[in-house]
């Protein structure tokens, strides 16, 4: 009697771990899908802003990318595009932070790094400080 009682508790012990195991897998795929959902959204905001940059409809642009940027804020090239958005809409502090961010988050982002010097050089002069 014990024996069957034994392998009672093991099979439900079992059917009990499934169930939990099920629920880890199907909590971390949905993770996943919001995860990549939140990527593919900043992909297209990016894109989006990109083609409005190549237009010249910078406040659309800055539009888009701060909307990219709120979703990937750890994307250097999001920053750099955002950068020029801001500058081609006038908003000069705005640009020089965002192409300070670009840099930081990826120092060998060399697209960047010349989009800020070249912002520091056309904004201030070598006798001020530059900020």
């Amino acid at each position: 009697m014990s024996r069957h009682w034994s392998s009672e508790l093991r099979g439900l012990t079992s059917a009990k771990a499934r169930k939990w195991m099920v629920r880890f897998l199907i909590l971390g795929l949905l993770g996943l899908l919001l995860g990549s959902c939140s990527s593919w959204q900043a992909a297209q905001l990016y894109r989006e802003g990109s083609l409005a940059l190549e237009k010249g409809e910078f406040d659309l642009a800055v539009s888009d990318l701060e909307a990219a940027a709120a979703l990937q804020p750890d994307s250097s090239e999001i920053q750099n595009h955002l950068g020029i958005a801001y500058e081609g809409s006038g908003e000069i502090e705005d640009a020089r932070r965002a192409f300070e961010r670009a840099v930081a988050l990826d120092c060998d982002n060399a697209s960047a790094s010349t989009n800020l010097e070249a912002l520091r050089e056309a904004h201030w002069s070598r006798e001020s400080s530059l900020p």
